[in-house]
């Protein structure tokens, strides 16, 4: 599992830092310049885990440093390896308790992109998300409603959700 995790520390650190990059970019493009303009890409880590493992969820908060971003990446490590599935539905209500969004028609809430990728390499336990693998802890998570209301919070605060799953190539 190790060269996995070492794999996703380094692919999210390069996709963080092309987003900032890109997002300058586009606004150069777009506007003739970003002199008008000030970006701020603010990037929070939540690094989660399962159920039963001794650290089940790592936060960093919300920074613009990404050298901030880049350490906190380094120190994840992982662990566990009791069934497949993972906490996925506890890593989004830890989110969305700690999240502050932009009261709704503000300037802030109608200049603020919020996105929020998830990067995975098992699904999350309960049949709703994983298709009955073997799942020790199914009926821990309460399925189908918790994840529609999470996802509804999502919509209603104007976030984009991206999905990354990480798999093991065979030859």
């Amino acid at each position: 599992m190790n060269p996995f995790i070492v794999f996703a520390q380094n692919e999210c650190k390069k996709l963080i830092t092309s987003t900032a990059e890109n997002a300058t970019a586009k606004l150069a493009e777009v506007h003739g310049g970003v002199d008008k303009f000030v970006l701020h890409v603010v990037v929070s880590i939540i690094g989660y885990r399962d159920f039963t493992d001794a650290i089940r969820i790592e936060y960093l908060h919300p920074t613009t440093d990404l050298n901030d971003v880049h350490s906190m990446l380094d120190t994840i490590q992982v662990s566990g390896g009791d069934d497949i599935p993972e906490d996925v539905l506890g890593a989004f209500l830890y989110f969305l308790k700690k999240s502050n969004f932009p009261e709704k028609n503000t300037a802030e809430y109608n200049h603020t992109t919020n996105v929020v990728i998830l990067v995975a390499d098992a699904p999350g336990h309960g049949a709703f998300m994983n298709g009955n693998q073997i799942d020790h802890y199914a009926n821990i998570s309460s399925e189908q409603e918790q994840w529609i209301s999470c996802l509804g919070k999502l919509r209603d605060n104007n976030v984009d959700l991206i999905c990354l799953q990480l798999q093991k190539e065979f030859h």
